[in-house]
């Protein structure tokens, strides 16, 4: 489980990684209100673990959730159903996944889209 240090450095650098795909996505057109599908990635040190972050998100969301072994470290990834968004919401949810992450071992290392 990471330190509550490294847990506020964590979500600093997600919030600064959203602030820099937001405007990116400005750019591009993107507005507020664009539906979207947000894809994860979560890293965890072992299966128990990853485990763990796949039933609170199955319990906590309506998320699609995978997990899968890489050499000795365990990768869960998956994807949000639809949803508007925003830079607000969007710094909100990155705000939930680094705290979820906290919660049962695992580091939450990002997320991407696909854009309409």
């Amino acid at each position: 489980m990471t330190e509550s240090g490294d847990n506020a450095d964590l979500l600093a650098q997600q919030l600064a990684r959203t602030r820099a795909l937001w405007h990116a996505f400005e750019v591009r057109g993107l507005r507020e209100g664009t539906e979207l599908t947000l894809d994860f990635f979560f890293e965890a040190p072992s299966l128990s673990r990853a485990s763990a972050l796949c039933e609170l998100l199955r319990r906590e969301t309506d998320y699609s959730v995978n997990v899968t072994a890489h050499e000795d470290e365990w990768t869960v990834s998956g994807h949000t159903q639809r949803v508007a968004v925003s830079l607000a919401i969007l710094e909100q949810w990155v705000d939930w996944m680094v705290a979820a992450g906290e919660q049962t071992g695992a580091i939450f290392d990002g997320w991407g889209t696909e854009l309409p």
